[in-house]
């Protein structure tokens, strides 16, 4: 990874249990510092391996069943875990959804390393995010998890909500961050970092997510998310970079139709 860790992001305070602060540096910006508990690498905390076991349940039960079918008693049972204990961990099955997708956004979020100040390759970021981003949101169980949304989320409007604020809002919002923070160091120009993140974002996963979720077979998705992200970053790139604020109603020529980047195509 070409990007530069903070030494001091790390502070041991314990031979056996390591108790230290994390902290997220998108260049001049701390974005939050996590009290992380770390134990040895052999062994985990009891809770801890109880609640992973519980969340790969959820995960098989809601991809076989839909959200609307699975029950808290099919969830445990799968998991080989009372009821109680579900509830003590999560507090209902909206609770236990939730829980899903925030550990996906986690794990995107967790790709996002530190940025040294003064030494940012803004077009290498953007790809080390794209790549990050897709590689979650393209993985098996998160496609699953977005059919489950489409199935089920014009019946619970609800649900639709968690899932766009505990997981894209939340990743979008770094994004946007870091974008406000290239451009007060004069890297970039943004206008509108929130709308520019969501586009950055929707044009990694272009049409490619679009054809995954809808079961269409592709030979080599590898390369094909590859060539999504490489694509995107270098076309944002460009555009960030010219010296002038990017707009977020800029126009793109796709050769059969010109769109706004806020959503009006007109056919040529």
């Amino acid at each position: 990874m070409p990007w530069q860790k903070h030494s001091d992001s790390q502070e041991l305070t314990s031979a056996a249990i390591t108790n230290y602060s994390r902290t997220v540096r998108y260049g001049t910006y701390v974005n939050e510092s996590v009290l992380v508990n770390a134990a040895t690498p052999r062994s985990r905390p009891r809770g801890q391996v109880r609640r992973r076991q519980i969340l790969e349940a959820a995960t098989a039960v809601f991809l076989e069943l839909g959200y609307a079918r699975s029950t808290i008693e099919l969830i445990a049972a799968r998991a080989g875990a009372s009821k109680g204990t579900i509830y003590s961990f999560f507090g209902s099955k909206a609770g236990l959804f939730g829980a899903l997708i925030d550990e996906r956004a986690e794990h995107i979020l967790a790709g996002f390393s530190d940025v040294k100040v003064g030494n940012v390759d803004v077009r290498t970021a953007l790809t080390d995010i794209g790549q990050r981003y897709m590689d979650i949101v393209m993985s098996v169980d998160a496609i699953g998890l977005y059919r489950l949304i489409l199935a089920d989320g014009p019946h619970l409007p609800d649900l639709v909500h968690n899932f766009y604020r505990v997981g894209q809002d939340r990743i979008t919002a770094h994004v946007a961050e870091m974008l406000r923070v290239w451009v007060k160091d004069g890297l970039i120009s943004a206008d509108e970092p929130d709308r520019i993140a969501t586009q950055f974002l929707d044009a990694v996963r272009g049409e490619l997510h679009l054809r995954v979720v809808a079961g269409l077979p592709l030979d080599d998705l590898p390369n094909a998310i590859r060539s999504n992200v490489v694509h995107g970053a270098r076309t944002f790139w460009r555009a960030l970079s010219r010296g002038e604020p990017m707009k977020s109603d800029v126009v793109i020529d796709s050769g059969s139709c010109r769109c706004s980047t806020r959503g009006d195509c007109h056919a040529d």
